[in-house]
């Protein structure tokens, strides 16, 4: 019998391409006053790509993002991506001994801030021996810091010719789970294209969907809605922190079709000084994550957006979407069914000490079976290991 051949996957910086093609001229990118077509964004991507390039940077190297959400993110997300190095955002809220953990536990090979963020740059300079840049240069830097805008000036904007697989590492998320202390979830081109696949299986979406990108980029629901935007040939406009007036301004401006927020910020919005949905008539598409969507909220959210399609997702870092609900309407509260790729049980309480004794067990076999090797290094272990079994 002969082996069939491995057709190799799609990796990010492919789909990214693809998209470059089939919607060159279209808006892909609005942060403010910045806006960048597919072709625009390509060209700095590459720019930006040869740049970590010619700094030594290879496959498989870490790079740390503290920042909010802006272009210039979103540049370095998907250059890193062409190069098959590993972006590894966190949250630029975190206190500097957090973010200090991270750096140990992720050992980058350059950290990213932007002037906002720049303190704790300060903070964590000794922690690992690392290259710093800085997306902004407004102010005068200090030596050890390196602008990046002076470096993609001069770089050249040509495709990189680097060879990236779809079981390369394309980012590690930092989660705290249900812990408290971050933990690092590695995750392949192959695993973000799938969990993106859902997505547009899961909501009813079209091409050059508008996208309100508020979700943080350094969580998996942000990465997961750039992706999207990409795959649909879209425009992801980003809200660098959320406002709700902020909100429904660009929502009217920038003519938003679809929104993901968590409940709080639906609740935010529907009580913000000056709400009116019939500034929101844009919106075909709605959808929430990360906490109970209540019956109560729900019922405010239709009464205000009418029967527009509303999508609530279950998951975890580790995996994305476990379930999703489409129907709130007829059964509020519910988790909803499996995702397409999930299988979902439902345990008896009685089995749950037999469930218990064996964690420690399924723990060991996970981690001495998990595919990527980085796994055990970037601290993945104790309960939420489980989830990925």
């Amino acid at each position: 019998m002969v082996n069939a051949p491995t057709i190799p996957g799609l990796t990010i910086g492919e789909a990214f391409e693809r998209a470059v093609s089939r919607a060159g001229p279209d808006l892909a990118l609005v942060d403010g006053r910045c806006q960048r077509t597919y072709a625009e964004l390509d060209a700095r991507v590459n720019r930006l790509a040869n740049v970590f390039l010619e700094q030594g940077f290879e496959r498989g190297d870490r790079v740390m993002c503290c920042m909010r959400n802006r272009a210039e993110l979103v540049e370095i997300y998907l250059a890193l991506q062409k190069i098959g190095a590993v972006y590894a955002p966190v949250n630029f809220r975190l206190a500097s001994a957090e973010l200090g953990h991270c750096v140990r536990l992720v050992e980058p090979r350059a950290i990213v801030f932007e002037e906002q963020t720049l303190p704790l740059a300060e903070a964590v300079r000794d922690e690992s021996p690392t290259t710093f840049f800085c997306v902004d240069t407004a102010r005068s830097l200090p030596k050890w810091v390196t602008p990046l805008d002076r470096l993609t000036r001069v770089a050249a904007s040509a495709r990189p010719a680097i060879a990236v697989v779809d079981t390369d590492l394309s980012l590690i998320l930092l989660t705290s789970g249900t812990t408290g202390r971050p933990k690092g979830v590695p995750r392949t081109h192959a695993n973000e294209i799938a969990a993106t696949l859902f997505n547009l299986v899961a909501f009813p979406w079209r091409m050059g969907e508008r996208i309100l990108s508020v979700m943080p980029l350094y969580h998996t629901m942000g990465v997961r809605l750039l992706l999207s935007g990409i795959l649909l040939g879209g425009t992801n406009v980003l809200q660098r922190r959320w406002d709700p007036a902020e909100a429904m301004a660009l929502i009217e401006r920038e003519e938003i079709s679809t929104m993901f927020l968590v409940p709080t910020m639906y609740h935010d919005l529907l009580r913000t000084a000056g709400f009116d949905s019939r500034r929101l008539t844009t919106l075909r598409s709605l959808g929430s994550a990360g906490m109970v969507m209540r019956e109560d909220l729900y019922a405010e959210i239709r009464a205000a957006f009418g029967p527009v399609p509303f999508v609530n997702v279950y998951g975890c870092s580790e995996l994305y979407c476990l379930s999703f609900a489409d129907y709130l309407e007829r059964k509020p509260g519910t988790v909803g069914r499996g995702a397409p790729h999930q299988e979902l049980r439902a345990a008896h309480r009685m089995v749950r000490a037999e469930f218990v004794a064996g964690a420690r067990e399924r723990r060991r076999i996970v981690r001495a079976k998990r595919a990527h090797p980085a796994a055990q290094h970037m601290g993945l272990r104790g309960s939420n290991s489980s989830k990925q079994q």
